[in-house]
């Protein structure tokens, strides 16, 4: 299992650049996945010509009896964009994780990308809406958010409170 590390100041300087106060891309998410789920995870990073970091995408190595050998970016998340300076950079991350997708024997490489127009002129790459992501708009009422939940949404939310969940906010 790979350690990730993002000591490399350059590239925890970049990744904040491009995705500041995203947890998804922190040393901690990073260690959490292999932890917890002894998934590996493989980050691939795109560079100039003079060595200056221009993109970063962790791909998740998954090995299931129930789905086979997999890579994905990253579990867990709906929406995970490769973070990349330019259509160039975007492109070479792909290429890169369609080798190593190559070179492992996947049985899929799954990219959550969301929206990237520098991808979109690819003909080698398939989209596929797999998931559904529900979004909701919030008013100033919490009253009013309440009311537009499902039941079993509210069920769930209510289970939660007397779990003792609590939800912080905080600013990185």
């Amino acid at each position: 299992m790979i350690n990730v590390s993002l000591a490399d100041s350059d590239l925890a300087a970049f990744i904040e650049r491009h995705a500041p106060g995203t947890l998804f891309y922190t040393q901690t998410w990073l260690n959490t996945i292999p932890r917890l789920y002894g998934y590996e995870i493989i980050p691939l990073i795109s560079t100039s010509q003079q060595g200056h970091i221009t993109g970063f995408l962790p791909l998740c190595l998954m090995r299931s009896r129930l789905t086979g050998k997999r890579l994905v970016s990253l579990p867990f998340l709906d929406l995970f964009p490769l973070l990349a300076e330019d259509g160039a950079s975007a492109n070479t991350l792909v290429d890169q994780a369609i080798e190593l997708a190559v070179r492992e024997k996947v049985k899929y490489l799954e990219l959550r990308l969301g929206l990237n127009d520098a991808l979109s002129d690819r003909t080698d790459l398939v989209r596929a809406d797999l998931y559904v992501r529900w979004l909701m708009s919030l008013t100033a009422d919490p009253e009013k958010v309440w009311m537009t939940l499902r039941k079993p949404v509210q069920h769930q939310v209510k289970k939660s409170r007397k779990l003792g969940v609590q939800v912080r906010v905080g600013v990185p």
